[in-house]
């Protein structure tokens, strides 16, 4: 079976790029207020720049719950027996912590090997990891030598 690759929205990565590679992204989430948005899905990145332009309150972040990781890594499991989750450093926001718990909650669901990727790199420079994985994992490399050449 292939690799699947996951990553969360502070990748950057284009919604056509990760559809073209089979790359899954769970999106963080952006609070203006008291209003709540998933990154990507409740608001597209020129609705993000409007608020911050229009709107008074700036916005803050928060990381994806354990919980969503979850849904995504029991959703691919079906399709895989091995995952490759990559995120910011585990210094700049929980996204990393709760990826490797949702990987063990998933380890009580599921026979799935996920791999949590600490990539140490922010934005863009985490999502070229990540595009990189994917295409390796398009290539039909397995798991340990996707680790092997991301590393």
């Amino acid at each position: 079976m292939t690799v699947k690759v996951v990553t969360d929205s502070t990748s950057d990565i284009p919604l056509e790029v990760a559809q073209k590679l089979g790359i899954t992204i769970v999106p963080n989430y952006v609070n203006f207020g008291n209003d709540t948005f998933c990154e990507g899905i409740d608001i597209t990145p020129e609705e993000f720049y409007q608020k911050l332009t229009e709107n008074p309150i700036h916005p803050t972040t928060s990381a994806a719950p354990p919980i969503d990781f979850l849904k995504f890594y029991i959703e691919l499991s079906q399709k895989t027996d091995n995952i490759i989750s990559i995120h910011p450093s585990s210094k700049l926001s929980a996204i990393y912590n709760n990826a490797l718990l949702a990987k063990k909650m998933a380890g009580e669901k599921t026979n799935c090997k996920i791999a949590v990727i600490n990539s140490s790199l922010v934005v863009m420079a985490m999502g070229l990891l990540v595009i990189s994985a994917a295409r390796l994992a398009k290539e039909g490399k397995n798991l340990e030598e996707i680790l092997e050449l991301i590393q």
